[in-house]
């Protein structure tokens, strides 16, 4: 016999079933990305704040002024009068004449 013949494979051997487990990956080969992500974004919030945050700016007189203008709108939006039955009226008005065109 020379050692290129094949001999077949017994038929029980042919029959058995191998069944591969596949390994499951480490803690860290799955989340080490998002790990190293999550310290990038730590690193750069502190070189640009400041590690106590210091380097903060504070507000500009420009941005007093539009916070008073919004609260001062705010305000005078919750003290109107609403009449319902009006706004209900315009509402249908308004959707009829949308499908008539």
């Amino acid at each position: 016999m020379s050692p290129l013949d094949v001999e077949a494979a017994p038929p029980a051997a042919a029959k058995e079933r191998v069944t591969i487990v596949p390994n499951q990956p480490s803690t860290l080969r799955k989340w080490g990305p998002a790990l190293l992500a999550i310290a990038m974004v730590v690193i750069v919030n502190v070189s640009l704040l400041g590690p106590t945050g210091n380097s903060i700016p504070s507000l500009t007189q420009r941005h007093h002024a539009a916070r008073e203008l919004r609260a001062a709108r705010t305000a005078a939006v919750l003290e109107m009068e609403v009449d319902f039955e009006e706004e209900l009226q315009r509402g249908r008005d308004s959707v009829r004449s949308i499908r008539d065109v």
